[in-house]
């Protein structure tokens, strides 16, 4: 009897890989040349396949950074990895992925992430290497072809891309949306049309009515899961001529190593957590993500001109790494 049940579990995890691997798979054909206007097939999230079940395996997947990550590092790429895939700040790490299969390497963007992971005391990141990437956007092609972004250029003219702060499945987010509103209204007039860069979350909760109502024109590169998501995102950030966000998330960076100005307009933003097993790593990574908007970032992109300065160059360059302008 015993035999029998483990045939069973054995062939229900057979199945279920093979499940996995059919929706990824069809989703990751499906979705080749779905473009960032069709919003809201890019909003229907799929699972990342793996046949390993550690969530640090799988996290490497997300935002296909690992392609990226490959293509950055060549020939030198470590299979038995982390790769960050968030601008993260202090000494927070993802403990899970660490606890389940220790790496040997983690792989991160810029060098204030690396000092800060070589010289703290966590027992997990002993003997771990950490390796500096730089901006993961820099080495992914474009999503269309250039004759097609030219296309698009022309008949939008100069864009305001705008990047609204999101929530996660683990994490809700609060905010004054009105004040938002108005600064976008505000900065909009010196542009022809305004991009609105929607989380697919938001898409799925019919965040994107009011900037639709408002004529703005709404776009999203994807849910974390789809492969191509860095590749969208590319497109979006190379067609504007100003970035735009509410938030400190990877997509500074992005803007500036894509040569990109970008305006922060600085809001207090309150966390609720949805998932408590998240609560205590999130907790903190947001409490110093707080203290670092007041430091640097609220400062150092609060200029609504089409520039970058050198400031804003040495910031990224440490954050986000030194190779911005490939």
């Amino acid at each position: 009897m015993i035999i029998n049940v483990l045939r069973k579990t054995r062939l229900y995890f057979i199945l279920s890989v093979i499940k996995s691997a059919i929706i990824y798979y069809y989703y990751f054909i499906v979705n080749r040349n779905i473009s960032y206007f069709d919003y809201k097939k890019l909003a229907k999230s799929y699972p990342i396949f793996s046949t390993s079940k550690n969530p640090g395996v799988i996290g490497n997947k997300c935002y296909g950074n690992l392609w990226a990550v490959k293509n950055a590092m060549s020939n030198g790429f470590t299979e038995n990895c982390i790769i960050e895939h968030g601008l993260y700040f202090g000494e927070y790490v993802l403990l899970e992925d660490l606890r389940l299969n220790k790496p040997e390497v983690i792989y991160t963007y810029g060098d204030y992430r690396k000092n800060v992971l070589e010289n703290c005391d966590h027992e997990f990141l002993k003997n771990v290497r950490i390796e500096t990437v730089g901006p993961y956007i820099n080495y992914v092609p474009n999503f269309a072809k250039k004759d097609t972004l030219g296309q698009i250029k022309k008949k939008y003219g100069s864009i305001l891309l705008v990047f609204p702060t999101h929530a996660s499945p683990e994490v809700d987010l609060n905010y004054k949306e009105d004040d938002f509103l108005e600064e976008i209204k505000a900065v909009s007039k010196n542009y022809d049309t305004v991009f609105i860069s929607l989380f697919w979350l938001d898409i799925l909760k019919d965040k994107h009515l009011i900037y639709e109502k408002l004529g703005y024109k709404v776009v999203t590169a994807g849910t974390r899961n789809d492969p191509r998501f860095l590749n969208r995102l590319r497109d979006l950030i190379e067609l504007s001529s100003m970035t735009m966000s509410n938030d400190i998330g990877t997509h500074i960076g992005y803007c500036i190593s894509l040569k990109r100005p970008h305006y922060y307009y600085y809001q207090k933003i309150e966390m609720k957590i949805i998932q408590p097993f998240f609560s205590s790593n999130i907790d903190v990574n947001r409490q110093v993500l707080i203290q670092e908007e007041k430091k640097m970032f609220c400062n150092i992109f609060s200029s609504k001109e089409q520039i970058i300065t050198e400031e804003q160059i040495k910031l990224v360059e440490n954050y986000w790494g030194k190779e911005i302008y490939v």
